[in-house]
């Protein structure tokens, strides 16, 4: 029987469980959200996956129905990579903060840890605060105050990217879902 809580995928080694309030996305949505393109490769076709490293393997949210607040997300993605050397591992973390400025010039970097682990992998850490901006019906942009907390994992010639997101503040942080998932994840 499958657990429609669980996302597990034996090609790449990976599973996670979710809340059963929280939504699964499938990957064709996120690939065509992403890409706007047609999703056109199976789930564990892995050349597929690799070849679009920042299109989600497995996404899920918690859908709170407001538009005050972000949803809590979880999302990850792998890539092909051999794990760096500590010199390395100082570059990735540049282009994560890089990226992160990218978002949100504004954006306040909480913690970096460069010696973070998940599922018993070594990885990166990095948490921020930044902000998105949601257009009203009035036609005015709200801004939205978010954290992010992200994972890079090195196991089995791959770098999986796992990101944890929720609104800063008020009643939808989920924060002890959120950690609840984290501590489900499995990188076998």
């Amino acid at each position: 029987m499958k657990d429609e809580n669980t996302f597990n995928s034996r090609a790449l080694g990976f599973s996670i469980t979710k809340p059963s309030d929280w939504i699964f996305l499938p990957s064709q949505w996120a690939w065509a959200l992403k890409t706007r393109q047609r999703y056109e490769f199976e789930e564990d076709d892995i050349k597929k996956l690799m070849e679009n490293a920042n299109v989600p393997f497995v996404y899920c949210h918690y859908d709170h129905q407001s538009e005050d607040y972000v949803f809590p997300t979880v999302q990850a993605c792998c890539r092909p990579i051999t794990e760096p050397s500590q010199e390395n591992r100082k570059d990735l973390i540049d282009a994560m903060v890089s990226h992160v400025h990218q978002m949100d010039q504004q954006a306040k970097i909480e913690e970096i840890n460069e010696n973070a682990i998940l599922s018993g992998h070594s990885g990166i850490r990095i948490r921020c605060i930044f902000s998105l901006f949601r257009k009203q019906n009035d036609g005015n942009l709200k801004e939205l105050k978010c954290v992010n907390k992200s994972y890079i994992i090195f196991a089995h010639q791959l770098a999986y990217t796992i990101g944890f997101a929720h609104p800063l503040e008020g009643p939808y942080q989920k924060l002890a879902a959120l950690l609840e998932i984290e501590r489900s994840i499995r990188i076998e």
